[in-house]
């Protein structure tokens, strides 16, 4: 691209047009040269020098400023062109776009669980993996049974193959007092057999310390509680617990003051049976609510009456505790066939 030097002098115009010109139209200056040339002229005559480029190699066809005015002179730059985008091209940035900010939230997610890895918490089930493996090495209840050395694995999902490398079952919940809790199941393998470990881990509980360690040995078929650090439920809890599951499943117990049977469940619950529904089928206090019920126990008391479900006999705490498993199960199935 061919560069025009143009030169402006406020007193003796023309002639300074003349000589730059001779400058650009001669061949034997290089466009260093004449811009060397121009500049010492410039110099010498205190003018104004500029330099302009012509897109066709002529000279710069552009119209001088005004002679009585001091010139100012800049060289240009080109300025920017927009283009407008095809619809095509912008799919494709939008698509760069959005793979750009997926790689970059899968690599803060990697890290975020890499670093989660290398310093796990005391509620990660590999903290708990490892600290338990640790008592079970060296508790005699383990190592009499299955031998040394040991070593533990988790459960292998539809795999042949068996090692640490898999994944323990871990279950996450909330105690009764809002405690976080963590358990975990993994088999231990000795030379003289096989076995599972349970084992949990509170929010409330040291680092080192467990809810629970429990080792079941396959051969025996027998649990042993290694370390068990849970409170133990006293009876006016054990009775209050089961008192406001029956009457959260809405069940009513069918009884008769003249029977023993009657007053031994009643016995069951204590103080807390005043919360349980009751009706009295005897004579001397005939609910005419529970008449039909009444007449189909047949003096069979006493009877617990879940929807149209009849248990009858004196339920213990221990059947007790299966059978609310039982009823809040049925309970569950009805609620979901009602809602679909």
């Amino acid at each position: 691209m061919l560069r025009t030097v143009r030169f402006i002098h406020r007193k003796n115009n023309y002639n300074v047009r003349k000589i730059v010109n001779t400058f650009n139209n001669s061949h034997n200056y290089s466009l260093l040269n004449r811009q060397r040339e121009g500049l010492n002229y410039f110099r010498r005559n205190g003018g104004i020098l500029s330099y302009s480029s012509a897109a066709d190699g002529s000279k710069s066809g552009g119209n001088a400023p005004p002679e009585n005015s001091i010139i100012q002179s800049t060289l240009e730059p080109e300025g920017p062109k927009w283009e407008v985008m095809s619809t095509g091209q912008k799919i494709k940035e939008t698509s760069k776009t959005g793979l750009y900010l997926g790689i970059a939230g899968l690599v803060v997610t990697c890290g975020y669980l890499m670093i989660k890895e290398l310093m796990p918490t005391k509620l990660s089930a590999n903290t708990i993996f490892s600290h338990a493996f640790d008592a079970c090495k060296e508790h005699p209840d383990v190592t009499m049974r299955l031998g040394r050395p040991l070593k533990a694995f988790g459960h292998d999902h539809g795999g042949r193959r068996e090692g640490r490398r898999n994944f323990v079952d871990k279950d996450e919940f909330k105690d009764q007092k809002g405690n976080d809790v963590v358990r975990i199941k993994f088999a231990v393998e000795g030379p003289r057999g096989k076995g599972i470990i349970y084992a949990a881990r509170s929010s409330n509980l040291h680092r080192s310390d467990f809810l629970y360690l429990i080792f079941h040995c396959e051969s025996e078929g027998r649990s042993y509680a290694l370390i068990d650090n849970r409170k133990e439920e006293t009876l006016e809890e054990e009775q209050l617990k089961m008192a406001n599951a029956l009457v959260n499943l809405g069940a009513v117990m069918y009884g008769s003051e003249q029977n023993d049977d009657t007053q031994r469940q009643k016995m069951e619950f204590g103080e807390f049976f005043d919360r349980i529904k009751y009706l009295q089928c005897d004579k001397h206090g005939l609910d005419k609510e529970g008449d039909d019920t009444c007449d189909k126990l047949q003096r069979r008391y006493p009877a617990w009456k879940f929807d149209d479900r009849v248990y009858v006999g004196v339920v213990t705490r221990d059947k007790m505790a299966q059978l609310l498993k039982q009823e809040n199960e049925y309970a569950k199935a009805k609620k979901k066939s009602l809602l679909q």
